[in-house]
């Protein structure tokens, strides 16, 4: 359960989105551990229920020895930082949303077939292979129940618990989590901020990383509460 560990400096754990792995991050890991100590999260492929996936990954925390951490979520794994950031606050110091899934936005589960078709046309030829290979390693079982269960439920109610101050990062061509539920997010939360990357998708951590990685290192590099 542990989790790998890159850079030096104040803890920031970063967790991928469903079909995903820590390789999704690779176009950051550079600018942000250079100021940060990343801890990189690979969910568990079996068994994985995302009712309990926050608990699994403040287990994964205090495993590595962080009592309180940065955390940063990307879609699915926004829905599981944002749960551990409402329900278990003292872990959470700074939290970063990118393209958040968990709101419900009212379409039936074979309603999302078309956004999702969208969006995995304008994915980056040099990310499609990844997807493709993190995607069978998960298994196509797995990955229907992670799905049913996270658009099954509604991360609404917990948005007014977080007290962690909150970035929101959205691509302005997400068809799959579009940035209008950014304001929704931002309008509800007690401290959030909103950034829309420009020729980005879903994935624009990986689309357009020099813009991420400036605002992500902006908004944590700010006075924290994280004890050395």
């Amino acid at each position: 359960m542990s989790l790998r560990l890159i850079g030096n400096g104040d803890p920031v754990v970063l967790v991928h989105g469903l079909a995903g792995s820590s390789r999704w991050w690779s176009h950051n890991l550079e600018r942000l551990g250079a100021r940060f100590a990343l801890h990189l999260v690979d969910l568990p492929r079996r068994n994985f229920a995302l009712v309990h996936a926050h608990v699994w990954l403040a287990d994964a925390m205090a495993e590595a020895g962080l009592a309180r951490a940065h955390v940063i979520g990307h879609s699915m794994g926004g829905a599981i930082a944002l749960r551990l950031a409402a329900e278990q606050p003292r872990r959470v110091d700074r939290l970063v949303l990118v393209a958040p899934a968990g709101l419900a936005t009212g379409r039936a589960f074979v309603g999302h077939a078309v956004p999702l078709a969208r969006a995995l046309r304008r994915l980056s030829p040099g990310f499609v292979p990844l997807l493709v290979q993190d995607a069978l390693r998960a298994g196509p079982v797995s990955l229907l129940r992670a799905a049913r269960e996270l658009l099954g439920g509604d991360v609404r109610e917990l948005l007014g618990a977080v007290e962690a101050p909150t970035l929101l990062v959205f691509g302005r061509g997400d068809t799959l989590v579009p940035p209008s539920l950014g304001e929704i997010f931002r309008a509800e939360m007690r401290d959030a901020r909103l950034v829309v990357i420009d020729d980005a998708g879903h994935v624009p951590m990986f689309e357009r990383p020099e813009t991420f990685n400036r605002a992500v290192v902006e908004f944590l590099a700010q006075p924290s509460s994280i004890e050395s």
